[in-house]
Parts: C-alpha cells; sequence; structure tokens
C-alpha cells in the first residue's frame, strides 16, 4: 500500500470518529434540556362574533437557573390579535395548582415582527427542581372561515417548536357558543396521538382532545370544528378572501357592452358581465380605466344580479368605492427636442367593489355604468375616438357584443369603423344603432380594438383639454427641433469643409508623388492575436493615424472586456454593464476569459463618452452618443497618439530620418566632386547649380511632407506585420478554423476584426459556420411591463398600481430601453442576418447628416418614437402633416402596441388573483388586498407549514 493511500485512509477515519463525536454531543445536548412542561392546556372559546379568546396555561420544573419565557403568535389566519395578558399562577408546596384564582400579572413585552407577536417576560430566577406556573391569554380576531355551506376553525393549539422542551401532559378544549346545536358539529385533530371527547352544557358544547402520551418536542396537535353556516354573526375576513383568491378560476361567457354618443360628445357606456366560477370563492370586483386621451370618467353605477350597490367611501360588503387620480400637468412634456408622453401621469379612475360571496359551480352577472367626457379628438374634419371593448380581464371571453349608438341626426353610412372586424359586422339595429359581434378563440388576453370615426360638427364637442394641450407640446417641439437642427448645422459644415480640404491634399499628393508601393504578398497566418495590444491601437497601426475606425473597434473592445453591451439591429445601440471607471494600466478579466490591461484612450472613451451618456443598464444608440464622442474626440486622438509611441519613429526603437538624407547628400558631393576635376572651366557652374537643386528639393519636400509624418519603427514594422498575418486568418476562418474558432472570434476578438476592417467578412464566415451570438450582445428577454396605461377608454386592472412606462418621443433620434437589469441564462440567438445589420446601422448613421440639413431648413419631417405596451415605435410624417393627423397616428399607433403584446402574450393560464401584467385598461374580479390600493390590515402566512392553521407559534425559556 502506497503512503499516499494510508494517508488517505487515515484522514477518513478521523472524519468519521468525528462526526460520531459531533451527533454524540448534539444528542447529549437534545437529551439534556433542563426545562419540562408537567402540563400544557389550551383553552379555545369560540366567540359568537367569530372571534377566538385563547388560554394557554402551563406548569414547568426547571433543573436549572431561568429567568426568562417567550411565547409567538402567529398573525397568520387571523385579522389581528388583542388584549395580550401573561400572569404567574400560584401552586402549592408540591408544586400543584391550587384551587384559588389569585393569579398575579407579570411584566411581559410585546414585539411585532415578521407576522408573529413576540411575547416575553421575566421572573425570579429559578433554581434547579423549582416548579413554576404561567398563563397566557389573549383574543385571536376574525379566526374563523366562513363559507355559505359552513364555518370552521382550524387551529394549532400545541405547537412543533418548543426550544427541545417535551411536554408531559396535555389538555386542548374548545367551548361553543349555546346557539350551536351539538348534532350539527363535527370536529378531529391531526398530529400527535389523542383521544377527544364532547359534553354539552348550558353554556354550549365542550369538546376535548388529550395526547395519550404526552407531546414530544418537535409534535404537534392541530384541532379542527365544523358548523353550519349563518349560526354565528361573522363574514369572511379580509385574509381568507386573498387566500381564496390565489386559487380562484372563472370564465367571462358573455359581455355586452353599450356605447352612446351623446349630443354633447359625451360617452355613456353600460357594460354587463356574465361570469362562471369554476373553483374557489368570489368576492369582489374592480374596474380600471386610464384617463390617457380622455378628460374625465364620472357617475357609476354598480349591480350584481340585479342588486344595485352603494357607493361607499371605504369598502364593504355589497358597496363599491370610486378612486380617481387627476390627469398631471407633466403627463406631456418637451424637454430639448424630445416630446415625452408619460401614461402613468395622465390619470386613472378605479372601481372596487365587494358582493355576496359566489362560490365554485355558479355564476353572476354584473351589471356597470359610466359617463366618459372629452373622449372625441376634434378638427375640421372629423371627430374621432378609439374604443378598446374587450378589457383585460386575463381569461377567455366566450362571446361580446358592442352597441354603437350614434347622435341623433348622424347617418350611420357616414360613420367609418375601423378594427377587428369578424364577418357579418357590423348590422344595423331597429333603432338605428350599429351592433358588432365578437366570438372567442380560446386567447386568454383577446383584443377587440376600434376606432370610430364620426363627421365633423357630429356633436357640440369642443377640443378636450389633453388635446390642447398635447397639440401645444407638439407646436413646442417642432420648434425646438428646428433650432437644434440649425445649430447643428454650424457645427458639421465645419467638418464637411475640413474633409473637403482633406480630400483635395490627398488628390494633389497622390499626383505629387505617385502611388505608394504595393505590400507584399503574406504569406502564412496566426490563428491567434500576435500580441495583447488594444484594437484601437490595432487600427491606429494598421492605417498609421487615428480614425473613426480606431474609435469602432475600441468600442467593441470595451464590450468583449464586459464594459458595455452592444446591439447592431436596428442601428447600433449601447449598454454600460460597468458602474465603476476604468484605471489607466488596470487588468480586467473579461468574459471571454482574456486579461486586457487598461490604456489610455480605452480610459478616457470610456471615462469621459461612454459613463456620461450611457446611465448603467440603459440602452442608448449611437446617434445620441455622437455628440460626446465628437466633444472629445482631440482627446481621445491624442491619448491614442500617446498609447502608440514606440510603434513609429522618434518614438521608439526607429532608424533615424537624418540617415538617409545624410547618404545622399554625401552621394550627391562625391558626384560633383567628379564633376569639378572633369568638367573642366563648366565644372564650378554644374556644382553650384547642383547643390542649389538639391537643396531646393530638400526645403520643399520638408514642407510639403512636414516632419510629423510617422513611419514605422522596427518594433513597429514586426508588429504591423504580424496582425496582418492574423487578418489573413480571420478572411479565411472557413478554411483554417472551425465553429468552435468562430464563436471566439466574436467573443473574444471581434474587436480586431473591426480594427482590421474585415468584420463583414468575419459576420459572414461565422454566420455559414453557425456561430452564437457573442457575449457582447445582449440575449433578447421579456419581462413584465409595469402598471397598464395606454387606452383611451381602455379600462384596466387585475394588477399592481405602478408606475407605468415612459414614451419618449425624439426628433428624429431613436432612444430605447433596456429589456432586462441583467443577462439571463438563455441559449444564445441565431447570428443569421448580423452582416446585414452591421450595414444596416451605419446606414442609419450616414442618414442622420441629412435629416439634421433637412431640418435646419425648416422642411424637416415630423419623427416621434412612441414607448408602447409592445416596445418603442418609431413615426414619421412628411412636412406639413396636420397635429390632428398626427395626434390620431399616435393614438392608433398606442392600441396597434397593445395588440401587438397581447399577441405575444400567449394563451396560457391566469388566475384572478392580482396583476394581469399587460399595458391594456383592464377589469378584474377577486383581487386580493396586495393588488388593492386600499390595501387592508391583512396578513398571509409566511410559514413552512403546508396546514392553515393558526396559532402554533414557537415558545422556549432563557
Amino acid at each position: 500500500m502506497c503512503l499516499s493511500n494510508f494517508k488517505a485512509i487515515i484522514v477518513t477515519l478521523m472524519l468519521a470518529v468525528g462526526s460520531l463525536f459531533i451527533w454524540f454531543a448534539d444528542e447529549a445536548a437534545a437529551q439534556s434540556v433542563p426545562v419540562t412542561y408537567l402540563d400544557y392546556n389550551v383553552t379555545l372559546d369560540v366567540e359568537t362574533d367569530g372571534n377566538l379568546h385563547v388560554e394557554l396555561v402551563e406548569r414547568i420544573r426547571f433543573d436549572d437557573e431561568f429567568s426568562t419565557a417567550f411565547y409567538e403568535i402567529p398573525l397568520a389566519y387571523t385579522t389581528d390579535v388583542e388584549n395580550v395578558t401573561v400572569r404567574a399562577l400560584p401552586l402549592d408546596a408540591n408544586g400543584d395548582f391550587m384551587a384559588t384564582d389569585d393569579a398575579e400579572p407579570v411584566r411581559f413585552t410585546i414585539d411585532e415582527q415578521d407576522g408573529t407577536i413576540l411575547v416575553e417576560w421575566t421572573y425570579t430566577p429559578t433554581e434547579p427542581g423549582e416548579i413554576r406556573a404561567f398563563r397566557v391569554d389573549y383574543d385571536a380576531i376574525g379566526a374563523l372561515w366562513v363559507y355559505p355551506e359552513q364555518d370552521f376553525l382550524s387551529w394549532d393549539a400545541i405547537g412543533e417548536d418548543r426550544g427541545g422542551v417535551d411536554i408531559q401532559s396535555s389538555r386542548v378544549t374548545v367551548n361553543l357558543p349555546a346557539a350551536i346545536d351539538p348534532a350539527d358539529v363535527t370536529f378531529n385533530a391531526d398530529g400527535v396521538a389523542h383521544t377527544s371527547d364532547s359534553s354539552t352544557s348550558a353554556t354550549g358544547q365542550t369538546i376535548t382532545f388529550v395526547p395519550t402520551d404526552g407531546v414530544p418536542d418537535g409534535e404537534f396537535l392541530n384541532i379542527g370544528v365544523t358548523f353550519p353556516h349563518g349560526i354565528l354573526d361573522v363574514q369572511a375576513q379580509q385574509w381568507q378572501k386573498d387566500l381564496d383568491a390565489e386559487t380562484l378560476e372563472l370564465s367571462v361567457d358573455t359581455l355586452l357592452v353599450d356605447l352612446a354618443i351623446q349630443p354633447d360628445g359625451t360617452l355613456a357606456v353600460q357594460e354587463q358581465i356574465d361570469l362562471a366560477v369554476a373553483s374557489s370563492y368570489l368576492y369582489n370586483g374592480f374596474r380600471y380605466l386610464s384617463l390617457l386621451y380622455l378628460d374625465d370618467i364620472r357617475d357609476f353605477g354598480i349591480r350584481q344580479d340585479g342588486q344595485l350597490l352603494s357607493q361607499a367611501a371605504e369598502p364593504c360588503s355589497g358597496c363599491f368605492v370610486v378612486d380617481q387620480a387627476p390627469r398631471q400637468s407633466n403627463w406631456v412634456t418637451v424637454n430639448d427636442t424630445d416630446l415625452r408622453i408619460q401614461p402613468q401621469y395622465a390619470g386613472d379612475v378605479t372601481a372596487d367593489w365587494e358582493h355576496p360571496v359566489v362560490a365554485a359551480g355558479s355564476s353572476t352577472t354584473i351589471d356597470m355604468s359610466y359617463q366618459v367626457e372629452g373622449a372625441l379628438r376634434v378638427d375640421e374634419a372629423s371627430q374621432t375616438f378609439t374604443w378598446d371593448v374587450l378589457p383585460d380581464y386575463g381569461v377567455p371571453v366566450t362571446r361580446a357584443t358592442f352597441t354603437l349608438r350614434l347622435p341623433p341626426g348622424v347617418d350611420p353610412d357616414a360613420v367609418t369603423v375601423t378594427g377587428q372586424l369578424q364577418a357579418g359586422n357590423p348590422r344595423r339595429t331597429a333603432d338605428g344603432a350599429l351592433q358588432f359581434d365578437y366570438v372567442g378563440d380560446g386567447e386568454t388576453r383577446p383584443r377587440w380594438p376600434l376606432e370610430i370615426i364620426l363627421p365633423a360638427q357630429a356633436t357640440t364637442a369642443t377640443k378636450a383639454g389633453w388635446q390642447l394641450e398635447l397639440e401645444q407640446a407638439l407646436a413646442q417641439q417642432a420648434v425646438a427641433v428646428e433650432k437644434a437642427a440649425q445649430r447643428q448645422v454650424t457645427r458639421r459644415t465645419t467638418g464637411i469643409v475640413a474633409i473637403v480640404l482633406g480630400l483635395i491634399g490627398l488628390v494633389l499628393g497622390w499626383f505629387r508623388w505617385g502611388r505608394q508601393k504595393v505590400k507584399q504578398q503574406l504569406k502564412g497566418y496566426l490563428a491567434e492575436p500576435p500580441s495583447n495590444l488594444d484594437a484601437g491601437l490595432v487600427a491606429y497601426l494598421a492605417d498609421k493615424s487615428a480614425t473613426s475606425k480606431s474609435i469602432m473597434a475600441s468600442l467593441f473592445q470595451l464590450g468583449a472586456m464586459g464594459c458595455v453591451e452592444i446591439e447592431l439591429t436596428p442601428g447600433m445601440t449601447l449598454r454600460r454593464t460597468r458602474s465603476t471607471p476604468l484605471t489607466v494600466g488596470e487588468s480586467i478579466a473579461t468574459p471571454g476569459g482574456n486579461s486586457v490591461r487598461v490604456s489610455h484612450h480605452l480610459a478616457a472613451l470610456f471615462n469621459d463618452v461612454i459613463s456620461p451618456t450611457v446611465g448603467e443598464g440603459r440602452a442608448v444608440p449611437m446617434e445620441q452618443i455622437a455628440p460626446a464622442l465628437r466633444d472629445h474626440l482631440p482627446a481621445l486622438y491624442a491619448a491614442m497618439s500617446k498609447d502608440a509611441q514606440g510603434y513609429f519613429l522618434n518614438q521608439g526603437k526607429s532608424r533615424p530620418r537624418g540617415t538617409s538624407r545624410a547618404v545622399s547628400f554625401w552621394l550627391i558631393a562625391a558626384a560633383a566632386l567628379l564633376l569639378f576635376f572633369f568638367m573642366g572651366q563648366n565644372a564650378s557652374v554644374i556644382l553650384f547649380a547642383g547643390f542649389g537643386l538639391y537643396i531646393l528639393y530638400q526645403l520643399f519636400s520638408s514642407t510639403i511632407r512636414g516632419r510629423s509624418r510617422q513611419r514605422y519603427s522596427t518594433l513597429g514594422e514586426e508588429e504591423a506585420a504580424n496582425w496582418q498575418k492574423f487578418r489573413t486568418y480571420l478572411l479565411n476562418i472557413k478554411e483554417y478554423g472551425d465553429h468552435g474558432a468562430a464563436q471566439d472570434i466574436l467573443d473574444r476578438y471581434f474587436a480586431y476584426a473591426v480594427a482590421l476592417g474585415v468584420e463583414e467578412e468575419v459576420l459572414k464566415q461565422a454566420d455559414a459556420l453557425d456561430a452564437g451570438a457573442p457575449v457582447w450582445m445582449p440575449v433578447p428577454t421579456v419581462r413584465p411591463r409595469p402598471r397598464p396605461s395606454t387606452g383611451h377608454g381602455q379600462p384596466s386592472g387585475g394588477m399592481p398600481h405602478q408606475a407605468g412606462p415612459v414614451t419618449s418621443m425624439s426628433g428624429g433620434q431613436f432612444s430605447s430601453t433596456p429589456a432586462t437589469a441583467g443577462k439571463p441564462e438563455k441559449p444564445r440567438p441565431s447570428l443569421s442576418g448580423m452582416s446585414s445589420a452591421l450595414g444596416s446601422a451605419l446606414a442609419v448613421a450616414s442618414s442622420s447628416t441629412a435629416k439634421t440639413l433637412s431640418a435646419a431648413s425648416g422642411s424637416a419631417p415630423i419623427q416621434l418614437t412612441i414607448d408602447g405596451a409592445a416596445g418603442k415605435s418609431s413615426l414619421e410624417w412628411e412636412a406639413g402633416t396636420p397635429t390632428s393627423k398626427v395626434i390620431d397616428d399616435i393614438m392608433r399607433q398606442s392600441f396597434n402596441d397593445i395588440q401587438r403584446k397581447s399577441a405575444k402574450s400567449g394563451a396560457g393560464a391566469t388566475k384572478w388573483s392580482g396583476s394581469s401584467g399587460s399595458s391594456r385598461s383592464s377589469g378584474g374580479f377577486g383581487r386580493s388586498s396586495s393588488s388593492s390600493r386600499r390595501s387592508s390590515s391583512s396578513r398571509s402566512s409566511s410559514r413552512s407549514s403546508s396546514r392553515r392553521s393558526g396559532g402554533g407559534g414557537r415558545s422556549g425559556f432563557r
């Protein structure tokens, strides 16, 4: 046996012995708890109002010194816990209970935390063998489960966590009111082995549960008592409604919507909803309507099964409450050239109601009516509004009918209705109304948006307040966009002139000095970068100057370093993922496995350009970064030039420029001396003429070329040659590499492909090799949207009331928001189409200048970006488009976005317990208190136990 195996056996034996020692120590500690419950008796008195009075009497033998005790009362499955008291009970000389009830109050504290009432009390220190007795009393408010068919009590009378203390003897007693007939009562218990008994007296029935052999620590006793509903004056508590809402399932069998357009433009809406409850119990409902593109909603009326519910200030059974948040002035704003529509500030109206409980297998009908003001968008040509007929109930709608009643005197043939129209719609009723039918197809969140266009003067309505505010904001934005574009023209014109002069200089240089020699074709290749040189410097080295390619390559290197994420479709978008600045000289471990040392220009690009313009986790298009990049371009090029020292003449190991000039000078001097000796008397003239021409040539050459023209040093020549070999490899990945090599190039070395000008070839080859998207490109995700707010007249609810999305409409600019804050673990998407996407991104950048010049002359098209339910949508109108058409298209796009969002959400099962997660206006039923803006004080259980019972708190001594 070798030495290593012997050592392994010794270590294993030592670990086994240690484990046994620890186990025996724990067992000894568990068996030596110096406390024992001699008696642990619980009395539960069920009151006629549904409350429960709890009395715990405990007699304890202490075998060590203790001075503190505690007892936890869970708030789960109760509305509240009140009237807590702690008393010390007298004992005789033998430590037994005395006949007298002369209990003494003790000092105790109450602390509510994590859904539990913690009761702690102190007493004089005990001595070994001493026996003490205490009594804890409290009232559990609303502890009964209340249903139409029966009421019942479920209670953990003896909890399982008692800090290692066993119970020698115990008794649980339940006292019922005299009004409950014992013949109608059933009872049972779970947990430790026990016996049960029942007796009747003048005060009512008494049920007793007695454990047969004590209650070891870790064991429990849960009791249940059931009796008919209606005997006690009790109602279901909010905690019960919340729990029932979690399992509620129902369907909308029929929805009837009647919308009448009044002569003054007001909309009178009536809705009838037929509901079928499949499981659990239904107690309430709600209706949410956004005021986006509306002025007001008023005059609510609600009935259940024909019974009128009264309006109240606070929630109550058989009534409804209306909450209204008015429209704020900042719902539409102009910031510089951006027009922002923020639906969460447009205001909303919510109606919540409670009605008698509806059990599984039953159905009910809800009738609702309300008035809508300021719904029409009015101009000289028409009066228009949009309406989403189907609220977002989150469940399939079997059938719906929409009836549109026109103002008096309006010909139905003059009305245009567009949207999702099924066959045979519309049809005219006998009273001249237009009626539309909808037959459900199983979608969980079906959509039925309609746009109604009335003739001009169809009503006496004038422009709504929201329309006037939006038109004013659109006018302000148009002026701001034109002025901003004119300011940009001056800056861009200077750049254009500089480019033209540069091109002229290049042409003159071409004809003056001729073409440079074509570099010899490189033989061989390098499968990996020859060094860890920054991609920006590689482009600098390849072009012998700092160009836009250097900046682009540096951006992709920041992506490979995990500092930013880059998305190429549509356009080019950056998302900053690093929160701290870069430090020159800092080594960063990239997601691809490399270690990169931060250079001057990388630090300047990230700290001075990316960080100020790109918020962490926020996607920003390249057009928004361009102004900051342009302002810092000289500094970036200067930093890049500093990093490139050592690769060019006079900046490292290189051959001095003066060497060639000295050689040529001495050669000419030698030729002149030969001429002087052999040309006779004309030699002096020729000699001076030659030297004069040489001096003029050198002066002219130095003036034209300048002394700053960069040439490779010896080090630079070697580095450039090696990078050219790597470039050859990039051009031939399909020949030299495979799928893994292509993926590695995309993840780790794509910045070098950009620097060497072969990015499109690399993308095409990687696509052919079936490579996935690189790590620096964000993986698409879908997340729930915040609080719904899109629609004109689209009722919404069934979700927490949270701030909604921000819609950004930027003049000529595209803005986006990140889909997610972090990277989800998902398979990489296909790379197909990436090459064309890069070309598209460059095309977008090229067209930006043309659009800006157009805007500066006052002939710019109107461009807006709408942040809707399905994401951002870009709209564009020709110059001079009427504002009314712009507003109509904005409203129409909002509804189209909602429709696309709904189509993507699928038909998955949705329970009516709270939020629906879509951006639609909606309605719902069975809403829990946590999803209501009028949240009650109900509490849900956070205990790990699967029993839905009150009581059962921890207890112990210190």
